[in-house]
């Protein structure tokens, strides 16, 4: 029989309770109700509350660097590589990653739960903002400024602001991510516009010598 690993239990009901109510909002005895044992039988796994939420943030970077492999999203910062690659394929790959990212926040359960936990926990752990900025809002348009700045360079994108272009490019991207939460059921549409929207940027900013 395989041993269970309470450690992981633990973690993974928390996660469903914490992105449902709030760090707040749980104490230990809904953990120890969730998890099935007693309140004092959680204190040999984790030492504290606030332990358990640092370890779901490690757990999930880990959950997020594995889905990143596996959607193979570049990884460093050759943005000139990068950009001279999508200027000899076009933007289908970029359209593919795109989608592929936003499935994993819309579909994946667990990054479903933790987009939630970040966003309810913004405001009152320095951590859970830093790790939404850093997957979902600074450090996305920051990757996007660096590579659109290249686009521009090479000449695939027209001279305009590379951060605006990121703005522009991601912030619809954000919003069908809000707009299509908790409504999986509807990932034909959400794709479709997703695609859409990739189509008009390219159309809008590609430098028209390539057109």
């Amino acid at each position: 029989m395989q041993k269970i690993d309470r450690k992981k239990q633990i973690l993974t009901e928390c996660l469903a309770l914490f992105s449902k109510h709030g760090y707040d909002g749980v104490s230990m005895r809904d953990i120890a109700k969730a998890v099935g044992f007693r309140e004092s039988a959680l204190y040999k796994h984790y030492k504290s509350k606030q332990e358990i939420l640092d370890s779901i943030f490690i757990e999930m970077k880990a959950h997020f660097e594995e889905a990143s492999k596996a959607i193979k999203l570049p990884e460093g910062n050759d943005f000139s590589t990068l950009a001279m690659e999508y200027k000899n394929q076009g933007l289908n790959e970029l359209k593919k990653q795109c989608s592929s990212l936003f499935l994993y926040w819309l579909k994946d359960h667990q990054a479903v739960q933790f987009r939630r936990l970040l966003m309810l926990e913004q405001f009152r752990h320095s951590e859970a903002e830093n790790i939404l900025r850093e997957f979902l809002i600074d450090g996305a348009l920051q990757y996007q400024t660096a590579l659109f700045e290249k686009m521009i360079d090479i000449g695939y994108f027209k001279e305009v602001d590379s951060e605006v272009l990121a703005l522009q490019f991601y912030s619809p991207i954000f919003l069908l991510l809000c707009k299509y939460d908790g409504k999986p059921e509807k990932e034909k549409e959400a794709l479709s516009i997703l695609e859409r929207h990739v189509d008009t940027f390219d159309a809008t900013y590609r430098n028209n010598e390539l057109k």
